[in-house]
């Protein structure tokens, strides 16, 4: 796909929408958040989001990897997909076919959180720098977060998940892969002491 845009109809609807809103309702003295969020507060992140906010330097910002979106379970699911570069032939290296083993591995984010969560990660785990193994990052975005499509009927739990993303991984052409997961995304893993290495064990790197 695309690098995601936002499109300046949507820009100019959100700045629309922020100008026209509802005046802000006066918090009780001396409470601070305790009922609610604070008017001043609120009135701070207003004017961030109204009148501060970069929304080009943010895009360009996260669409500095490669990203992508494919359909899995009837679900659209959006992923970024970094590969790393293989480092310089040593020169006392004299094999024609010199590289170095890549590796896939799948990080799934919290909630909650996005796949922004990796942003500062992916260039230590795809750098060739004094590895002797190479990693390729696929981070998707959980259904119903970002980009990604939102289940349509409920039953998406953690079995269910840990299958999605283990035939997310196969459509990428990967059998067997490593995982990372984080707060909730641990629970969707598809690795061995989860239920999916019921179905599968061998899968698990």
């Amino acid at each position: 796909m695309d690098a995601p845009h936002l499109y300046c109809k949507f820009l100019d609807e959100l700045h629309w929408r922020l100008d026209n809103i509802a005046p802000f309702v006066l918090s009780l003295p001396a409470t601070g958040n305790t009922y609610g969020i604070n008017r001043d507060l609120l009135l701070r992140i207003y004017d961030t989001w109204r009148n501060a906010y970069n929304w080009r330097e943010r895009e360009k910002f996260l669409n500095q990897y490669p990203q992508f979106m494919i359909r899995v379970q009837g679900l659209l699911i959006h992923y970024l997909h970094v590969k790393p570069e293989q480092p310089e032939q040593p020169e006392d290296e004299y094999l024609e076919d010199w590289t170095l083993p890549v590796y896939p591995i799948l990080l799934l984010h919290g909630w909650p959180g996005s796949i922004r969560e990796f942003y500062e990660m992916i260039p230590e785990l795809t750098s060739n720098k004094n590895k002797r193994v190479l990693l390729e990052v696929i981070a998707p975005s959980l259904p119903g977060f970002g980009f990604s499509e939102p289940p349509s009927r409920p039953g998406l739990d953690a079995l269910n998940m840990a299958v999605l993303f283990k035939n997310f991984m196969n459509r990428l052409g990967f059998e067997e892969f490593y995982v990372h997961g984080g707060r909730l995304g641990r629970n969707y893993r598809p690795i061995d002491g989860h239920p999916l290495s019921e179905l599968r064990n061998r899968d698990a790197l």
